[in-house]
């Protein structure tokens, strides 16, 4: 195979709309599809928790994906905030709310962090 190839291989998988990482090994793939729609939504080296890493995943997304509150609980959950008259970030107010935990939260957020940065997701 030549080089020519390879690397028009390598820009058709980065021009795929969705890139997805593993949590547990740190495997990277790559769709056209966003993850709801695909058949096996697990690691397929591992069969662990696959999170979207590009478009980069909000913080309810996240938490949904994780198990951690509902879709319902995030909708919820924004609507309050849209109607309060001072400005409180999603995780303080899910807090506040009872619909996660401190841990919870820490944990999202790092996981967040580790997406964005490209590191080993914890």
């Amino acid at each position: 195979m030549s080089v020519t190839v390879i690397l028009s291989v390598e820009n058709e998988v980065a021009r795929m709309a969705y890139k997805f990482k593993c949590i547990n090994c740190g495997d990277i793939s790559y769709s056209a599809a966003p993850l709801e729609l695909q058949k096996f939504p697990l690691c397929e080296k591992c069969g662990g928790t696959v999170l979207r890493v590009q478009p980069p995943m909000k913080l309810g997304e996240i938490l949904i994906a994780l198990g951690i509150m509902s879709e319902q609980d995030l909708k919820r959950a924004l609507e309050v905030q849209e109607k309060m008259t001072e400005h409180l970030v999603i995780g303080r107010l899910l807090i506040k709310l009872n619909l996660i935990g401190r841990n919870e939260l820490e944990r999202a957020l790092q996981i967040q962090r580790d997406m964005l940065s490209g590191t080993q997701v914890q």
